[in-house]
């Protein structure tokens, strides 16, 4: 029993690189943590378990090293994992993607400034706190915090950055990129160095999830005839990469499903989606002559062949 919960050590060496001790906490904890963040950036539900099983290991490896500050961000990673994991598994009925799960989507203006006066006063408080902990509880802490102001900072960023998560609001990368910068410094200087590692590789990520393009609204335009799997695709995509989306439903006379349940198909699907129905064609239907019609459409891409496309996506504006 006393073996087992050795591992849990910090100072119990799981092997060693370019003479850094690794330990079997940090480890196992930069992993789980690492697998996390990128199952987060692919949008992957099972990313809440993972990052779960980490905050546990770098919970006791935070507490070792005198980060006090990180080690009560952890229990707080572990209520709102499972809080976000329930988010992105039960969203609301226009909150909801065609796999049932919370769309990806921008913060109001409301939310963002609630969340930038709530890491302010956070990091005040937790500032105070965390200077005078092991005056308050010396038995517990007999350290004083190291880096009480930067380490509560990160901290009450961090906290914010993990709501925005749950909620899937895009703003989320941003803060966490502040997160990071201060972290490989944070980390470095208190000698976990993979840890630090980590975080360095965390920065280089984000910024690719932050500066994809965005559009303000964005348009799709199709027959569904029948809705198929491609068009959930495409429709899922174009949720991810604008704030409101309409959907467009064409419909001429040759067509035997009344417009009203293509559309009612794409409206229980996406309930978040402006759904436009009986969208009258006019002009040529066939590959040969249609052609001439779709070049007198306004849309950003040009096409070489002679063929109608069965959907047009069209970004409106940023």
């Amino acid at each position: 029993m006393t073996n087992w919960l050795s591992l849990f050590d910090i100072n119990t060496t799981f092997f060693t690189l370019l003479n850094y001790p690794m330990s079997y906490l940090e480890f196992f904890g930069t992993i789980l943590t690492g697998w996390s963040v990128y199952l987060s950036a692919k949008n992957k539900v099972i990313s809440w378990p993972i990052g779960i099983a980490g905050v546990i290991l770098y919970g006791v490896l935070f507490y070792q090293i005198q980060l006090y500050s990180d080690l009560f961000e952890q229990f707080y990673y572990f209520v709102t994992g499972f809080w976000g994991w329930w988010l992105w598994t039960h969203p609301k009925g226009d909150q909801k993607d065609s796999k049932n799960e919370l769309i990806v989507s921008y913060g109001s203006k409301k939310f963002n400034t609630l969340g930038i006066i709530s890491i302010a006063l956070l990091t005040i408080s937790l500032s105070f706190f965390m200077s005078n902990i092991h005056l308050i509880f010396p038995v517990l802490f007999p350290i004083a915090a190291s880096f009480p102001f930067m380490d509560a900072f990160t901290t009450a960023t961090s906290f914010v950055a993990n709501i925005y998560l749950a909620k899937r609001k895009i703003e989320n990368w941003y803060l966490w990129i502040i997160v990071d910068i201060i972290g490989v410094f944070l980390y470095y200087q208190k000698g976990v160095i993979f840890l630090a590692l980590l975080y360095f590789v965390f920065l280089l990520k984000k910024p690719s999830e932050v500066m994809t393009k965005k559009f303000k609204t964005g348009l799709v335009i199709g027959k569904f005839f029948p809705l198929h799997r491609g068009h959930q695709y495409l429709i899922d995509t174009a949720l991810k990469q604008v704030k409101e989306l309409t959907i467009i439903v064409c419909h001429c006379d040759k067509y035997n499903i009344d417009p009203e349940i293509r559309a009612g198909w794409i409206r229980e699907l996406y309930p978040s989606a402006r759904i436009i129905e009986n969208f009258l064609l006019s002009g040529p239907q066939s590959p040969k002559n249609c052609s001439d019609l779709y070049r007198k459409q306004s849309f950003p891409q040009k096409r070489t062949d002679n063929h109608m496309p069965q959907v047009w996506v069209v970004p409106i504006s940023w």
